[in-house]
């Protein structure tokens, strides 16, 4: 009894391992994206703070789009679930 609920233990983890694969691999675009605002985020945090309040405008402006491209994603996995 305990390797059958092992198995099917193992197993769904397996096919809930696989699925999730599958929805990071639909948004190429998007998680490509997400990785991009990220970078841009790190570099405009190092960058000097003499910019006129540019920089952290810019920062606030990233973060706003890093949220939206992550509610996109979770929209797109959504409306596809259906």
């Amino acid at each position: 009894m305990k390797l059958v609920t092992l198995t099917s233990l193992l197993f769904g983890a397996i096919i809930t391992a696989s699925s999730s694969l599958a929805f990071a691999e639909r948004q190429p675009r998007m998680n490509a994206a997400l990785v991009h605002l990220q970078k841009a985020k790190m570099q405009l945090s190092k960058a000097s703070w003499d910019k006129g309040g540019h920089r952290v405008a810019a920062l606030k402006h990233i973060q706003i789009a890093i949220n939206q491209v992550k509610k996109g994603i979770v929209f797109d996995n959504v409306v596809k679930e259906q």
